[in-house]
């Protein structure tokens, strides 16, 4: 995306159950997926993408120290426990994406 990040729109063909539109904007868990997996892969920091993907995630992280997510399944409220584990898987990856070493 234009600002560095990655949606987890753009991960896939995705459909939500209820109906509602998916959030095309850039968010915690694609971003950090992409990051990691691209690392992961042996893609170097220096490289555009990865570097724009991880600047994305240093900027992003909340004041409660997560990185936010939603889910591509339906909307949710973010108080519920499903809301909250797609918080929890996003900064899981972040955290995971922000500290690698080969």
């Amino acid at each position: 995306m234009g600002d560095g990040g990655w949606s987890t729109a753009a991960l896939g063909g995705y459909k939500r159950m209820d109906g509602s539109a998916i959030d095309t904007g850039s968010d915690g868990y694609a971003t950090a997926l992409a990051t990691l997996a691209l690392q992961s892969g042996g893609v170097a920091t220096t490289e555009p993408r990865l570097r724009n993907g991880l600047e994305w995630l240093r900027h992003h992280q909340s004041q409660t120290g997560q990185w936010v997510a939603t889910s591509p399944n339906k909307q949710r409220d973010p108080a519920t426990e499903p809301a909250k584990f797609m918080n929890d898987a996003a900064t899981a990856y972040a955290v995971m994406s922000l500290t690698y070493r080969k």
